[in-house]
């Protein structure tokens, strides 16, 4: 811009108002110089991998890993076993919530073979027994839940899987709609110093890019300050892959792990050392048939999505095809659940529309 063209800004922005004119001059933006700005080096949750203070995503597909290698993370901020390549430790308490998984057969006993100190964990939403009392649902339940990062003074938060966390109303299909939840976590992160950390799942096409895949897409990838990717291995089936997709401070090696343990799904993390193969290499590898279990996928999404009252059909078919349901699955699960339908008519003459609803008798037991 010209001189000239700063000039006639300036005169436009401080001219006298116009006679009648009662509206008054918006505040401008507030600014600071950048040399009065200080900088902060990143700390980390697990180096080179987990910024403290940020979110992060790990995804993958069903049986990779995923809630394994959470629990061996939960393990080291708990005081627990080091994880491999960890910070000192101990460093504080870790909150965790299951949205499928029950807390007590499943998610308890994998914290414990991890070597988790148990009096350092604590599940939200639950009883005594285990059996979920309260849904978290984003962005809704932010502030409440930001009162208990304060309060417990965690340094992890796990959701596990994150897309169980949000309110009925939010769309995996639409990026601007999961900002409104997921900003605010960011936001959560930065203020309390607690790892926000979205166990999610990859999207069953699994073409394209690693980054392309991850279920959430565009939000999910910008808002994380690190996407890491659990895989099994192409060629050793007993071991897995964690790789790293993206982060904004570089990229860590890939490292290759197992699970044993004596309960099936509940077993620790044992590291093997690095491995050569990175997260596109892998990424190329997945293709249409996976080991999702799709069909609750479809069941899960019909909870969420109707929990509050009805929604278009077309609405719901377009958000199954982005998280990587069929229309086939989803409407089985509609069948099993006794979702009902509704035409909508927006007038005279109209064709309408059609709209699933939540069922009659109510949700069965587990969903």
């Amino acid at each position: 811009m010209s001189g000239a063209h700063f000039a006639e800004a300036r005169r436009i922005l401080h001219a006298p108002p116009l006679p009648g004119d009662q509206s008054e001059a918006p505040e401008p933006f507030p600014t600071e110089r950048a040399h009065r700005v200080k900088a902060r080096h990143p700390a980390w949750l697990w180096p080179g991998r987990l910024g403290l203070g940020t979110v992060a995503c790990l995804c993958g597909r069903k049986g990779t890993g995923k809630s394994s290698v959470a629990a061996a993370l939960a393990a080291d901020v708990s005081g627990g076993p080091r994880i491999k390549g960890g910070r000192p430790r101990p460093l504080g308490h870790v909150l965790w919530y299951a949205a499928e998984e029950p807390t007590s057969t499943a998610t308890q006993p994998r914290l414990a073979e991890a070597g988790a100190d148990l009096d350092q964990v604590s599940f939200l939403g639950v009883d005594r027994s285990g059996r979920l009392e309260r849904r978290l649902s984003l962005p809704g339940d932010l502030w409440a839940l930001q009162r208990t990062v304060v309060d417990s003074g965690a340094r992890l938060l796990v959701l596990d899987p994150w897309t169980g966390c949000l309110s009925s109303g939010l769309s995996l299909n639409d990026e601007q709609s999961l900002r409104t939840a997921l900003e605010p976590l960011a936001a959560l992160a930065d203020a309390t110093g607690c790892t926000v950390l979205l166990i999610g799942h990859v999207r069953k096409e699994g073409h394209g890019p690693a980054l392309d895949q991850v279920l959430g897409g565009v939000a999910v990838v910008n808002i994380s300050r690190s996407v890491l990717r659990c895989d099994t291995h192409p060629d050793r089936p007993e071991r897995y892959l964690l790789s790293h997709v993206a982060s904004n401070v570089g990229l860590a090696p890939t490292l290759e792990f197992s699970i044993a343990g004596p309960v099936a799904g509940a077993g620790a993390v044992h590291w093997h050392g690095e491995s050569a193969l990175d997260a596109e290499t892998l990424a190329e590898g997945i293709g249409d048939s996976g080991d999702r279990d799709e069909s609750a996928d479809a069941r899960q999404l019909l909870r969420r999505r109707l929990d509050a009252g009805r929604v278009p059909a077309k609405e719901m078919l377009g958000e199954a095809l982005a998280a990587g349901i069929s229309q086939r699955t989803l409407r089985r699960a509609k069948a099993k659940l006794h979702v009902p339908s509704y035409r909508t008519r927006t007038g005279a003459g109209s064709v309408g529309y059609w709209e699933w609803g939540p069922p009659a008798g109510g949700w069965p037991e587990g969903v």
